[in-house]
């Protein structure tokens, strides 16, 4: 997207066999996006995310990944609730085939987020916070991203064909 706005509440529940699981996730996540001029987008994400009852490890919202920080190895960090921002700054740049409608870009973004608790806060100390670039081919409504992040000392590359958010 290049302009607007999608907020999106979700809730999820699952009841395992012998009543080994009985618990959910109910989230909430804010998109927006503006455009900067006619190539440049920001896009920015806030995506709360807090589980109920007895959730699985395996289950637990989970930071560190090309769908959450960039930069941190796949699902890090888990815990029982989740606070997370991702802020792109888009350039939807250069034609690549006019043909067949196909068109480069790059992305400059940083990742902001904190897994805890669900009988704690946020920490001021806990948070974790990624930064990196990216390269965009775009095809109609298929994109292929290419993304190289940094996170304290971790470094990451993540190929996807969708966008983060």
């Amino acid at each position: 997207s290049t302009a607007g706005r999608l907020d999106e509440v979700g809730i999820e529940w699952g009841v395992g066999s012998g009543g080994d699981l009985n618990g959910g996730e109910l989230s909430l996540q804010h998109r927006h996006f503006r455009k900067v001029n006619d190539r440049i987008v920001l896009a920015q994400r806030f995506l709360v995310t807090y589980t109920v009852g007895d959730v699985p490890f395996y289950e637990q919202p989970k930071l560190g990944s090309s769908r959450t920080l960039r930069g941190l190895s796949a699902d890090r960090f888990r815990d029982e609730a989740r606070v997370l921002v991702n802020t792109e700054l888009r350039w939807m740049g250069m034609n690549v085939s006019r043909r067949y409608q196909v068109f480069g870009g790059i992305n400059v973004f940083g990742d902001v987020g904190q897994v805890f608790s669900r009988t704690t806060w946020p920490s001021n100390r806990s948070w974790k916070a990624g930064a990196g670039v990216g390269v965009r081919l775009y095809w109609y409504s298929t994109v292929v991203r290419m993304d190289y992040g940094q996170s304290g000392g971790d470094r990451s590359l993540y190929m996807r064909f969708a966008q983060i958010f």
